[in-house]
């Protein structure tokens, strides 16, 4: 495992195949946190912390599971079991053992649990056959790159919201445009290689 690999899978993950612009994942919970920075905020940090652990999980799967079992075909069914039985289980134990916390973050663990990021995260690092710190890499870089693409892009929104819009592209309308525009501007970091 070479310091430049790495290097690679974090700034492939973060800009030039960010989770959102380049493999179009995650978008529902992207576009409806991202009308405010704070819940846009929110929603990046959620996703980021579970794509660490969601793409650890896929790796132990994977290595453990999966491919010894020759049940690869199964890959998809089992990561979604996996994620939304594991975004469940953090829900009721945040909640239980720190309410307020729970309360005071007001977290949507439903849009967390039905993010296809996550998914796509654990696919991915599968599909590459990242080896354990390969892995734990992507997943951080992937969240990191899903929280900077979401907050940006509240930046952005709430900046057209002040804008002279016309009629027929205010709302949903011009904030597809802009993440279009956003994604464009991602899509320029694909040369990026450190290999």
């Amino acid at each position: 495992m070479r310091l430049l690999s790495l290097l690679s899978i974090a700034a492939g993950a973060v800009l030039a195949e960010n989770i959102i612009f380049s493999n179009l994942l995650g978008i529902t919970p992207f576009l409806k946190e991202s009308r405010g920075i704070r819940p846009a905020l929110r929603q990046g940090v959620t996703t980021a912390f579970a794509s660490v652990f969601a793409s650890l999980l896929s790796w132990l799967l994977d290595t453990l599971i999966i491919r010894p079992a020759g049940i690869e075909y199964l890959r998809s069914v089992v990561f979604v079991l996996v994620a939304v039985s594991g975004v469940k289980l953090a829900e009721v134990m945040i909640s239980k053992r720190f309410p307020k916390l729970s309360e005071k973050l007001d977290i949507s663990f439903s849009l967390v649990a039905a993010n296809t990021a996550l998914l796509g995260v654990m696919l991915l690092a599968s599909e590459r056959s990242y080896t354990f710190f390969e892995s734990l890499f992507f997943g951080v870089f992937a969240g990191l790159g899903y929280l900077a693409v979401c907050v940006l892009f509240a930046s952005v929104r709430e900046k057209l919201e002040y804008s002279d819009t016309p009629g027929f592209l205010e709302g949903l309308p011009i904030a597809l445009i802009t993440a279009a525009l956003v994604a464009l501007a991602f899509s320029g970091f694909a040369g990026i290689k450190f290999i």
